[in-house]
């Protein structure tokens, strides 16, 4: 039986990914190089709902209370810390969405709000990432009993299908896709 927490760094996997793709496109418009705008667009769209919605979904509303349950305080402690990086990763798509909201309303130098806000985002993820991957992930399997373990795969699948549908090879694809776009594949 696969462990929730190593579903979740699949996860993990493809949204670095995407950080990668976000990196190099945010680079590239900062340095007035050509790159397609919707590149932000889809960017945008599978950090809302691959990254946000459903795995910090799976994280927020499961794991997390498992692991408050087995005994580690919500607040204050690794969870806590995971809680405000997702919240400081959303101010960074929020700043980048408005940003491409004044640029495709015609207002060229919203760009620099477009990289600024896909770069905060990027920056909090990669830092964020290998903290969950190194210390929250192995705590929870850890101290969450495994009886537990089987009830968060089920409720991770239903989040999946509720949140996701049968999109999440949609969104990997869409990862694919662009890694080649930019020539990172």
């Amino acid at each position: 039986m696969a462990r929730p927490t190593e579903l979740l760094k699949q996860d993990h996997r493809v949204i670095e990914r995407m950080l990668k793709v976000l990196a190099t496109a945010a680079d590239r418009l900062e340095k007035g190089q050509e790159v397609d705008i919707s590149v932000f667009d889809r960017g945008l769209d599978f950090v809302r709902q691959f990254a946000d919605y459903t795995h910090h979904g799976k994280e927020e509303d499961i794991l997390f209370n498992a692991v408050e349950a087995a005994g580690i305080p919500k607040h204050g402690g690794p969870v806590g810390v995971m809680l405000e990086e997702h919240d400081e990763g959303r101010k960074g798509v929020q700043k980048w969405a408005q940003g491409l909201e004044k640029y495709k309303a015609g207002d060229k130098t919203a760009a620099a709000q477009i990289v600024r806000g896909a770069r905060d985002y990027v920056y909090v993820l990669r830092n964020h990432i290998p903290k969950e991957d190194d210390i929250l992930y192995p705590m929870a399997d850890e101290v969450v009993p495994l009886v537990v373990h089987t009830q968060m795969l089920q409720q991770f699948e239903t989040i999946e299908q509720e949140r996701m549908g049968s999109k999440r090879e949609y969104y990997v694809t869409m990862v694919d896709n662009l890694e080649k776009e930019l020539g990172l594949k």
